[in-house]
């Protein structure tokens, strides 16, 4: 449906039904618009509605607090000021919780794109159990909802990313490297997750696309991957400016992509597969760094951190291990780009902090059999990226309808 046109009813769909999606879909469509920063009158344009149309919706959004007055747009110009709308200082925001091996992460963001709560917790999360897990981002959650309070700020929406496969109903299908199948989270969190909230349970290299295409490299651009990389390595795919989960979620597993046949046995069953060779735990173990190894004293690095550390100094061992991981990513890489054609790959996860090390290596992999004009990016969004991206998808609801807040009295 364009923004602008009066649908007609479809079969089973009432008159008045009809009009009540219109209008939802017009209200979704001026919000975003305006928390971009725009007049009333520049509204009018963007979306192709009437003056007074854009005036009431506008009212409405004010109402419900999802948009602000910012001043005069024209001030020094000829004629009437008009006043230019934006996002409200405080208000709904959405908070995304990352579960990943060996940490959870918290982050909140507003309307305006900005984080405004950022906390994270090294832990081991493999031999823990799903129970005890979500109750530990359970509490992370509860400190982050009395701090954005404080602020002013109201969730009204979690996303939560997860280092697995999922469906669209919150099952975890299938997390292998924190040994958990067929979990349902909900299940699991037993009343402990902030109380009225719409959850949404998705993949963390989904969702770290999301990030990116919302506040990273992916804006303006219509199809990348997100390479990102822990203990394992995913990809999230978008594609048409949409992100691409594939029949059941499981798109974008390339750390089971073989990128070598006489590589080790993974936990999938295959052999060589790439998160086997260039994950984190094969990265450290090639560079004689044990991954299990915990700092002895506070600040002592260790993990990908001491690596950092030893690559810097020029380490021999630290080197041939990023260098050799590298050619893995960019042959695993070749073969998406292959398939996918994207307009980049951007890098996300501990490969950040790895790129000095692993871009060269793993470009030249890639480019070797390939003439295709990819370009390798480093994210900028830092290593909470999947935590954003769950966030961003928690504010999504409101954004898609506005006047969900007021059935659900969020705002109130």
């Amino acid at each position: 449906m364009t923004v602008g046109t009066e649908p007609r009813p479809g079969r089973g769909e009432g008159k008045g039904e009809g009009q009540s999606s219109s209008r939802r879909h017009n209200l979704s469509a001026v919000l975003h618009h305006a928390l971009a920063g725009s007049t009333r009158a520049e509204l009018s344009q963007l979306t192709g509605l009437g003056r007074a149309t854009i005036t009431s919706l506008v009212a409405e959004l004010l109402d419900l607090g999802l948009l602000d007055e910012q001043g005069p747009a024209n001030l020094g110009r000829m004629g009437r000021p008009g006043s230019r709308l934006g996002p409200p200082a405080a208000g709904a925001c959405g908070v995304g919780l990352e579960i990943n091996v060996d940490y959870l992460s918290v982050v909140a963001i507003d309307l305006a794109g900005r984080v405004r709560y950022r906390a994270r917790s090294e832990r081991d999360n493999r031999t823990a159990g799903p129970a005890r897990v979500i109750s530990a981002g359970a509490e992370m959650l509860a400190g982050a909802v009395s701090e954005v309070g404080a602020d002013g700020l109201v969730p009204v929406g979690l996303g939560v990313a997860v280092p697995g496969i999922t469906d669209r109903d919150g099952l975890i299908r299938e997390a292998p490297n924190v040994g958990w199948r067929d979990v349902r989270l909900l299940d699991h969190a037993a009343g402990s997750l902030p109380p009225g909230l719409p959850v949404t349970v998705d993949n963390e290299a989904n969702l770290a696309a999301v990030a990116e295409l919302h506040h990273g490299h992916g804006r303006g651009r219509r199809d990348f991957v997100v390479l990102t990389g822990e203990v394992g390595i995913g990809a999230g795919i978008v594609a048409n400016s949409r992100l691409f989960r594939g029949a059941g979620g499981g798109a974008g597993e390339i750390g089971h992509v073989p990128v070598s046949t006489r590589g080790p046995l993974c936990g999938c069953g295959n052999r060589g597969c790439l998160e086997r060779l260039a994950g984190q735990d094969a990265m450290l173990s090639a560079a004689g760094i044990n991954p299990a190894v915990l700092p002895a004293e506070p600040g002592q690095p260790t993990g990908v951190a001491l690596l950092v550390e030893r690559a810097a100094a020029g380490d021999p061992a630290a080197l041939a291990a990023l260098a050799r991981s590298g050619r893995y990513l960019g042959a695993g890489l070749r073969i998406v780009t292959t398939l996918l054609a994207p307009e980049a790959v951007i890098f996300s996860g501990i490969f950040v902090a790895l790129a000095p090390w692993l871009l060269k290596p793993a470009a030249a992999a890639l480019h070797r059999r390939s003439d295709a004009g990819v370009d390798l990016l480093i994210s900028s969004l830092g290593p909470d990226a999947a935590a954003m991206g769950a966030a961003t998808v928690g504010l999504q609801r409101v954004l898609d309808d506005p006047e969900s807040v007021r059935r659900a009295g969020r705002l109130s």
